[in-house]
């Protein structure tokens, strides 16, 4: 179709700052202290009011959280 090795492609695609993504779920192994400080931030976002903006103040990204 292309006339390329996949070996060429993916050179190229690497070239213009493209990755590989496991389209999988990996499991994470949490310390003690990272799964506190989680259901802290969760439960400091139950008990903020009601606001338009709250999703504004929620940033996500891939397979992580920033508060």
């Amino acid at each position: 179709m292309l006339h390329c090795s996949h070996q060429i492609i993916s050179d190229r695609l690497h070239d213009l700052g493209y990755g590989r993504v496991l389209a999988r779920w990996v499991p994470h192994a949490l310390s003690p202290y990272q799964m506190q400080a989680r259901v802290t931030a969760c439960q400091s976002l139950l008990l903020t009011p009601q606001r338009k903006k709250f999703l504004a103040d929620l940033v996500t990204g891939d397979e992580s959280w920033v508060l």
